[in-house]
């Protein structure tokens, strides 16, 4: 719906086809699409308004440094602790200007805890492990968005460091894997878990934004390799693994667009099957590819962008640690590309086809 006056149409349709009575509910429709359009308008404004307010918290606790109010470990945990609890407690006022305040305390308090921790003689594994949990129960308690998305960043960010810090590279290679099988599932799925329960339609557009960053962020760092170098065979788990996601995200992707007939779901799966076996060698473009193909077919803006990005910086990457000619590599860019023109001629054909019917 673009504008508010479309709601009565929309509501008389599902009238007519369902039989039920909802005039009750255009204003309360109303109502929460105002806030909606609302809460979009003010999100670059609230975004600057945390950064801002996020760096001149740093500046607070640099001062607070220099006067040696973080001599000892413990007063950093302690106080990372008021911060949260301060920023969880504060943003149940509903205001813009109070929000940026609890979500820049929040996002310190994090910082704090897992600092305090991390100097305290403490091993990596358990400070990521201490601050995904902290990030999952800050989730659950939390009713607002912003730091919702906040907390479920922390709890997934965190997660790639658990194993790298014990050297335990099965397990990493496996983590990453179920987390895109999470992600895929959660936004395959997408009606039934936001009426799992009244929360989770507020918790799910900021867990599928932490999600997508994570999943993305996740492949930016180049220490990934050297785990593929130890593991020759074992690191494919990853890819097969997301490379399977994909296909299954195919065919409710399809649904959507009207694509119901099974021997034109068999051949875009056979032909993105054929497409996506050379990426096993780059895990980061799978990744990439699954987030594009979601964010697409339910029409999530954020990870399109985001998604993009990653591709592109996947296969800029890929190419520039290619030990190969000038020549081998173009033609190893040009046959992907003559591969996508052709898929994109031959679903626009289809869709044309079907337009005429």
């Amino acid at each position: 719906m673009k504008r508010t006056n479309e709601i009565p149409a929309l509501l008389h349709r599902l009238q007519s086809l369902t039989g039920t009575d909802l005039s009750d509910s255009e204003a309360t429709l109303v109502q929460a699409y105002q806030a909606k359009e609302k809460n979009r308008g003010s999100l670059i404004i609230r975004i600057l308004m945390i950064a801002g307010g996020f760096l001149a918290m740093v500046f607070l606790l640099a001062c607070l440094a220099v006067f040696g109010l973080f001599d000892s470990e413990g007063s950093i945990i302690v106080l990372g602790i008021l911060f949260t609890i301060a920023g969880l407690v504060i943003v149940q006022a509903k205001h813009l200007l109070v929000d940026t305040i609890a979500a820049t305390a929040f996002m310190a308090g994090l910082i704090l805890i897992g600092t305090g921790v991390a100097i305290n003689n403490v091993s990596l594994t358990q400070v990521c492990l201490l601050m995904t949990i902290t990030g999952l129960v800050c989730l659950v308690i939390t009713n607002n968005s912003v730091l919702a998305f906040i907390a479920a960043l922390t709890a997934t960010g965190c997660v790639y460091f658990i194993f790298p810090a014990s050297t335990n590279f099965v397990a990493l290679f496996v983590t990453r894997a179920v987390l895109a099988w999470l992600f895929t599932l959660l936004i395959t799925h997408e009606a039934r878990v936001i009426t799992l329960h009244p929360k989770m339609a507020m918790l799910y557009r900021p867990v599928c934004l932490a999600m997508t960053c994570s999943l993305l962020v996740g492949y930016f760092a180049g220490w990934f390799q050297e785990f593929h170098h130890l593991h020759k065979y074992i690191h494919y788990i990853e890819p097969v693994a997301i490379i399977a996601a994909i296909l299954y995200a195919i065919v409710p992707v399809l649904k959507r667009f009207g694509m119901t007939s099974r021997q034109a779901t068999w051949k875009a799966l056979t032909a993105a099957a054929l497409l996506l076996i050379p990426t096993v060698f780059v895990p980061g473009v799978p990744v990439a590819l699954l987030v594009l193909l979601l964010s697409f077919g339910w029409r999530y803006a954020a990870g399109i962008v985001l998604g993009i990005a990653a591709l592109i910086y996947y296969i800029c990457q890929y190419y520039y640690d290619l030990q190969l000619s000038l020549l081998m590599k173009a033609w190893l860019l040009l046959l992907p590309g003559a591969l996508l023109i052709g898929l994109y001629f031959a679903l626009h054909q289809h869709f044309q086809r079907d337009e005429k019917i």
